[in-house]
């Protein structure tokens, strides 16, 4: 968004980030950009949501598309998690269903095969809009940005074959189960918080009971140099995910196997042991070798 379309993104904090925001903490971020100077142009709505793995109610999301034609805005449905539930019975629609595919000429949503048919490697991506003025733009932009013809043969293949697609999605859907699984036993015994995913690849767990206290995002930095140098282990900080408050982390747990997730995790759960024990406000006591071990565990 900033890098190649130059737009400037602007966070919506809400109470409840996990129940999708409301009327009024849309309007108190719309009238926050535009005290800095910023024209409001687009609504991006993330479902199923990232960090955070929660799915938007059907209810949230048409009060969010209503408030953003209120404004005069258009709306941008990322659904890249869509086929990630991590039920058979699951709550999730797509915006698409929730409009009766009367999407108007504001409202676009967008999906790729990169998550959910873990292909990012594919580059490929679909925009389902109404908008002709936005798919004229379009035709000219993808001459840079096409998707070759060997791997749209390819897609065509894979999405045509609703018998693949149905098994691959189910014993997708079991390995992300189990990792998680894995994740919320191990976060559990850490009695370490975190959010109750639905969907996706990710858990978003709350380390700032650890940091030093009143915890700062240079202490969430440093907890991450920690991870990294000394457990070898990599999340996702908060702050590099807007969030407004220091030490949650984004854990992605798809990308090894479940004997690796297994060591990182344990490993994780000695690290924040080892700092629980040396207590919130002596961080600066950490000595070379205190944590040392961690690599063996």
């Amino acid at each position: 968004m900033k890098i190649v379309a130059g737009c400037v993104p602007f966070p919506v904090y809400m109470d409840d980030p996990t129940k999708g925001p409301s009327y009024h903490e849309l309007e108190f971020a719309f009238a926050s950009a535009s005290k800095r100077g910023q024209s409001v142009r687009v609504l991006l709505l993330n479902n199923p949501n990232n960090p955070l793995g929660v799915i938007y109610s059907g209810k949230v999301m048409i009060e969010c598309i209503r408030w953003a034609r209120s404004r005069g805005l258009h709306t941008i449905c990322d659904e890249l998690y869509a086929l990630s539930v991590h039920k058979k019975q699951h709550s999730f629609k797509s915006v698409l269903e929730i409009l009766n595919y009367n999407l108007g000429d504001d409202v676009h949503m967008i999906w790729a095969l990169s998550k959910d048919f873990g292909a990012s490697g594919f580059r490929t991506a679909f925009l389902c809009t109404q908008n002709n003025g936005l798919m004229k733009a379009l035709e000219n932009l993808n001459l840079f940005s096409c998707v070759s013809h060997p791997i749209q043969l390819i897609t065509s293949d894979i999405l045509s074959d609703d018998n693949f697609v149905e098994r691959f999605l189910e014993s997708s859907r079991m390995l992300i189960v189990n990792s998680k699984s894995i994740c919320e036993r191990k976060l559990d015994g850490m009695v370490i918080p975190y959010v109750k995913a639905e969907a996706g690849i990710f858990i978003y767990a709350d380390f700032s009971g650890i940091l030093p206290f009143p915890a700062t995002f240079a202490d969430e930095a440093r907890f991450s140099e920690i991870l990294h140098n000394v457990a070898h282990l990599v999340m996702t900080p908060g702050s590099s995910q807007r969030d407004n408050r220091p030490g949650s982390y984004r854990i992605c747990y798809a990308w090894v196997s479940q004997e690796v997730l297994e060591i990182a995790m344990t490993r994780l759960s000695y690290v924040v042991s080892k700092l629980r024990k040396l207590g919130r406000y002596k961080w600066d006591d950490i000595k070379v070798g205190y944590l040392e071990e961690v690599i063996l565990k």
